[in-house]
C-alpha cells in the first residue's frame, strides 16, 4: 500500500503540473494581442475650400485603439472611419504628442475641433453623431486652412448620406 500510495502522490503531483502548464500556456497566448502590421490604405480628403489632407485609415478595433499612442511624431496624423455615425470619442492615454482632433459627420461636415494634449486620460467627444474623427499634429487645421463648418468635397474613404 505504500507504493500505491506514492505512485498515487507523484501521480497527481505530474497531472496538476501538466494542467497548470497548459493553463499558462493558453493564458499566454490569450492575454497579449497578436501584434497586426500597419495600415496601408490612405484617404485624401478634400475640403470645398480647396484644402487636402492624406492620412492612414484606422478602420478595426485595433488600429483604432492603437491610434497615435506611443508615437512622438504622429507623422501626418490618422482617420478614424466608421461604417455607421454614433456619438465618437477620443483620449490620449500614452500619446506623447499634441493633436488636433475633428468629427466628421455622416453629411460630410467638419462639425467639431478640438486640441489635445499629451497624456490627457479624459475622453473628448463631439457630443453629435460622427462617421469619422481625424487627428493630425496640434495646429494642422489652422495651418492648412480647415475649420469648423467646412464641407468634405471628397474623401475615397467615406461615404456621407
Amino acid at each position: 500500500m505504500r507504493r500505491s500510495s506514492k505512485a498515487y502522490g507523484q501521480l497527481k503531483i505530474t497531472v496538476s503540473l501538466t494542467i497548470v502548464f497548459h493553463m499558462c500556456t493558453l493564458l499566454a497566448s490569450t492575454s497579449a494581442p497578436t501584434p497586426q502590421p500597419p495600415t496601408t490604405e490612405t484617404c485624401t480628403i478634400q475640403f470645398e475650400t480647396g484644402s487636402e489632407l492624406t492620412l492612414p485609415v484606422a478602420r478595426t478595433a485595433d488600429a483604432m485603439k492603437q491610434g497615435l499612442m506611443g508615437k512622438d511624431n504622429p507623422g501626418p496624423g490618422v482617420i478614424f472611419v466608421w461604417p455607421e455615425p454614433g456619438v465618437r470619442g477620443v483620449w490620449m492615454k500614452n500619446t506623447p504628442a499634441s493633436l488636433s482632433a475633428g468629427w466628421i459627420s455622416a453629411k460630410g461636415e467638419l462639425q467639431t475641433i478640438l486640441e489635445l494634449e499629451p497624456q490627457i486620460m479624459e475622453k473628448r467627444s463631439s457630443f453629435e453623431p460622427a462617421i469619422a474623427i481625424i487627428e493630425v499634429p496640434k495646429g494642422t487645421f489652422q495651418k492648412v486652412g480647415i475649420r469648423i463648418g467646412d464641407q468634405v468635397a471628397k474623401a475615397d474613404c467615406l461615404s456621407f448620406r
